[in-house]
């Protein structure tokens, strides 16, 4: 779970937002996530995430799309992150999830009840981790 919620983070800002196709993000097929960014915690020195969308597919493509209608406050940042991998594991891994948290943006096969969250450093929150 570590490696999906820290591999290849990148944001949107509202729709349409003209900086996203700036992301040097591929197009094959992996897993992604959606994120809501939380406070600074000044103690800990970290953002906190709590995951809201969790999907599978053509990842820029995909994420694109939800940007334009995953939205839960307008202007608010959405951070997204996404790993790339065979299909087959992207079925098993987003039902294993889906399964053990609630995924507040996923409506069907959504029977988990746990609260999913991660952390960022002030690095992966200014400049994400893929190419911008």
């Amino acid at each position: 779970m570590r490696h999906i919620a820290h591999s290849n983070i990148g944001w949107f800002v509202g729709f349409p937002d003209p900086c996203f196709h700036d992301w040097q993000m591929s197009n094959e097929s992996g897993i992604y996530m959606l994120w809501e960014k939380g406070d600074y915690c000044t103690i800990h020195e970290l953002y906190h995430g709590k995951a809201l969308y969790i999907g599978k597919g053509a990842v820029k493509a995909r994420i694109w799309e939800h940007s334009k209608r995953k939205r839960l406050i307008q202007d608010e940042i959405t951070c997204f992150t996404f790993t790339l991998m065979e299909n087959r594991m992207t079925k098993y891994i987003e039902q294993l999830i889906l399964d053990l948290y609630d995924i507040p943006l996923n409506i069907a096969e959504n029977r988990g009840n746990g609260t999913l969250c991660s952390y960022i450093n002030q690095g992966e929150a200014d400049f994400g981790t893929i190419m911008k």
